[in-house]
């Protein structure tokens, strides 16, 4: 029995234990490369070589649509968003009243509460309707219609329930990660394949082994997937909830203010901000856990 749990989890440390415990000598030693170093310096220029595309096909538009096309409105360039953002933190520059790092603060609360409760319910009923084949059907299809309607068609509702204020951003933001996570899950969930469970039951094991020997493990990427997909989802939501509803803080206000005063320059650094927090979340968070599972799994491709 111990056997099969080992196998599911997918663990070789033990394996490798045994056969270094069993070596007659030093010569069966595997010299075996150190990457970590190349594979960090990967990582690096493929970030700062993506970063490069962006800024250059920005730089072509922004000199195309000034000099060439010759619109109304000035298009900003990549350098004044960067000086104006740099001016923003370093001389403590107000916007509306308030330093953008407060603008800043107050969006990443409101996305860690929203994200928070979503997480923990979308966990939980992704574990329920996906162990239970008698309500996945109808549960499935609820949470579908759900997810069928856009972030910003929610506003109105969580206006008429909930107010002006923040307590309608956090709730939008929860509703639409919460729906991407569950069906994630319990989507993880029902691809295991039925003979694994059948072999659990045939070992004696009962529903808290199952779950934590079987269903869990074999899910687990699916959930950090689904984690990683409602992390975006709620950013992205947050900031258009703070643009339309009035909350009068955040960085989605601000752009909406900004935008409303013409002052584009000062908006697209704000876009500059959105974008620098949820790359640095996903790829700091969600990267490393990924990878961390997939080496407990033993699923990494360079093994």
């Amino acid at each position: 029995m111990n056997r099969l749990w080992e196998w599911y989890a997918g663990d070789n440390d033990s394996r490798i234990a045994r056969y270094a415990s069993n070596r007659k000598d030093d010569s069966e030693y595997i010299e075996m490369p150190n990457n970590r170093p190349f594979d960090f310096l990967k990582s690096v220029f493929i970030f700062f070589a993506g970063l490069a595309i962006i800024l250059a096909i920005w730089q072509i538009y922004a000199w195309w649509a000034n000099e060439i096309d010759g619109s109304l409105l000035a298009f900003p360039y990549p350098m004044e968003c960067v000086e104006r953002l740099i001016q923003y933190f370093t001389q403590e520059e107000l916007i509306f009243g308030v330093p953008l790092i407060e603008h800043v603060q107050a969006s990443l609360g409101r996305w860690f509460e929203a994200f928070f409760m979503s997480a923990v319910c979308g966990v939980t009923l992704g574990l329920i309707i996906g162990c239970f084949k008698q309500i996945y059907p109808i549960a499935i299809s609820s949470v579908n219609i759900i997810q069928m309607i856009p972030g910003a068609a929610w506003i109105p509702v969580a206006i008429l329930l909930l107010g002006i204020g923040d307590a309608p951003a956090v709730f939008i933001i929860w509703l639409i990660s919460f729906v991407i996570i569950t069906i994630n899950i319990s989507g993880g969930i029902r691809r295991i394949p039925e003979v694994y469970l059948r072999a659990a039951d045939m070992m004696g094991a009962n529903i808290f082994m199952k779950l934590f020997k079987v269903i869990i493990p074999f899910a687990l990427l699916d959930t950090i997937n689904g984690l990683r997909l409602g992390m975006g989802s709620a950013w992205r939501v947050l900031i258009s909830a703070e643009m339309i509803i009035g909350t009068g803080v955040g960085v989605g206000f601000v752009i909406s203010e900004l935008r409303g005063v013409l002052d584009y320059v000062g908006a697209f650094a704000c876009i500059m901000i959105i974008g620098m927090i949820g790359l640095l979340i996903d790829k700091i968070v969600f990267v490393n856990i990924e990878k961390y599972v997939r080496h407990e799994l033993n699923l990494d491709e360079d093994v």
